[in-house]
């Protein structure tokens, strides 16, 4: 018989990465995609060893598009950089581009501009859209390589000129990357943009 509500016991194992623990779990029927008393899905509530756990978890059929304060556990993952978790919930088919591409919003407000990287690359590689518009949570819309510029993020800006990617994209506030570089007086962005073809006057929007 399955448990929808998962016991006290069950979620101090799962925060802990009490193997051995969630293992008899399951054998007793553990829901997986059940929750804690307080309603936590099991895969929000990882802390410590978060790559085995959820790895144990989603093999015995957890959702990876589980949701965890409004938002799916990838955007959170995202978010707080736990780059071993984003990798194992795309492994198994995490969606890259649930609530709207979300999870790439996310991945801009990593701890680093390393760890954006790292995970930018991952949901890329799992099929994440980057020619497009994003809207992020603060209202602002642009492509992330647009964000990245706006907020200043040199490592991340490198990156995304070295993707094969559009630049050409206008918000519709009528700003590009090629404007907002220049915004920022970023002299070597607006250089690299210029390199590909770039202008004020073209646009990729559809």
């Amino acid at each position: 018989m399955k448990i929808n509500q998962v016991s006290d016991d069950y979620v101090k194992a799962i925060q802990i990465g009490d193997i051995v623990k969630i293992r008899m779990g399951l054998m007793d029927g553990l829901d997986v995609n059940g929750t804690s008393p307080n309603g936590m899905p099991l895969l929000g509530l990882l802390q410590t060893n978060k790559e085995e756990v959820a790895r144990l978890l989603l093999e015995s059929g957890a959702n990876p598009d589980q949701r965890k304060d409004g938002q799916s556990i990838l955007s959170w993952a995202c978010q707080a950089s736990y780059i071993d978790l984003v990798k194992v919930l795309l492994e198994f088919n995490a969606d890259p581009e649930i609530d709207d591409g979300d999870p790439m919003c996310k991945a801009l407000g990593a701890e680093t501009e390393e760890d954006t990287i790292k995970i930018m690359d991952l949901l890329f590689t799992y099929g994440a859209e980057f020619n497009r518009i994003y809207t992020f949570s603060d209202g602002f819309e642009g492509t992330l390589f647009m964000r990245a510029i706006e907020e200043g993020k040199k490592e991340v800006i490198k990156f995304l000129l070295d993707q094969e990617i559009d630049f050409h994209f206008v918000n519709k506030e009528g700003k590009s990357a090629l404007s907002l570089a220049k915004d920022k007086e970023m002299k070597d962005v607006v250089m690299a943009l210029k390199q590909k073809g770039v202008t004020l006057g073209s646009t990729s929007n559809k």
